[in-house]
């Protein structure tokens, strides 16, 4: 009878660790996943913020230049959705700027 006591506890202790050790794999992979999608969008806001830091260059450098260079037609601003961007560096040919027109 003894024998059987100890092999039902044995039993009973080895199902108990290997459900902790269930929880222990969870707790891993759904820990990895969130660090996984934090980093993303902590690279999504990076990419975010030097796109944005890109256009106002790109802005005060037309404005300063006088020059409108991603050909959208007007200085000082930057492509939109109405207007795709030019193909290629800054929308113009080498050693050809396009001068904007006096107002």
């Amino acid at each position: 009878m003894k024998n059987a006591s100890r092999r039902g506890t044995v039993v009973v202790a080895v199902i108990v660790a290997l459900v902790v050790l269930q929880i222990l794999v969870y707790a891993v992979a759904v820990t990895g996943a969130r660090d996984q999608d934090l980093t993303v969008r902590r690279l999504e806001a990076a990419r975010s913020c030097y796109a944005a830091e890109a256009v106002a260059n790109m802005s005060m450098r037309e404005i300063g230049r006088n020059v409108d260079e991603d050909g959208n037609g007007t200085i000082g601003t930057v492509f939109s959705a109405a207007t795709p961007p030019a193909i290629g560096p800054a929308g113009h040919r080498p050693g050809r700027l396009r001068r904007a027109h006096p107002a």
